[in-house]
């Protein structure tokens, strides 16, 4: 299945990149893990800095880009995605995040037969997962194109409109390897927000017929001389 192409990339992505990786990672968690620190200091204050997060996310995506495996960003230009990036993530958090916890709290609230409206919690829980695939999609696009929030949204709606059966089963399996991570501590910590936005980013090019080069392939040219080379040894 297309599906599982799309996670075994990503993995890949992953563990061939390990230490660049794990090293955006561990600053993508110092900006989500900051404001909660300086709220014990600052107050409320502290916590105005959650609004960096979106940003910070967008700049990953924008990092774990398959397409620049050769060439990663270095802090510079990290730090250009992240202003380049800040206004469109947060936009794009606005607008999906209540819709997101909406979703969340019908599941939550009518999952336990509380009310007839138990019945739609099934199609809520589909609502809710297709609603974070949306968001992880509109994210990847600022981060790997540079779109407006608005204009990413949209691009995001059709990409994973376009394959529902196919979106949901990449984020299920999202989903667990971050329970996992989250259960085992330092695989979180290191690698899975970085395998997840390497996920996506496959995910999101595949959509959009973007082919991805692999570096360690031979080009044309090469594989046409090695069938030379065969044919004449025959």
């Amino acid at each position: 299945m297309r599906g599982i192409g799309i996670l075994r990339r990503g993995l890949t992505d992953t563990f061939e990149h390990l230490i660049p990786f794990s090293a955006a990672t561990v600053g993508w968690w110092i900006f989500a893990a900051m404001p909660f620190g300086l709220a014990a200091l600052l107050g409320w204050i502290g916590l105005l800095l959650l609004l960096v997060v979106p940003g910070a996310t967008a700049s990953l995506f924008a990092f774990t880009d398959p397409r620049r495996s050769t060439s990663r960003p270095g802090f510079a230009e990290l730090v250009a995605a992240f202003r380049r990036t800040l206004r469109p993530a947060l936009a794009i958090t606005a607008i999906m995040l209540p819709v997101i916890a909406v979703l969340a709290w019908n599941v939550t609230y009518y999952g336990g037969g509380r009310s007839r409206f138990g019945v739609l919690v099934p199609l809520w829980t589909v609502l809710l997962v297709l609603a974070v695939g949306i968001t992880l999609a509109a994210l990847a696009l600022t981060g790997l194109f540079d779109l407006r929030g608005t204009d990413a949204i949209k691009r995001a709606f059709v990409i994973i409109g376009a394959a529902p059966v196919r979106s949901i089963m990449i984020l299920v399996v999202l989903t667990a390897i971050v329970v996992v991570g989250g259960l085992l501590v330092i695989p979180l910590a290191l690698v899975v927000p970085a395998l997840v936005t390497a996920t996506m980013n496959r995910f999101v090019l595949d959509r959009l017929g973007i082919v991805v080069i692999d570096p360690l392939m031979p080009t044309e040219e090469r594989r046409n001389e090695q069938q030379a080379r065969r044919a004449a040894k025959v």
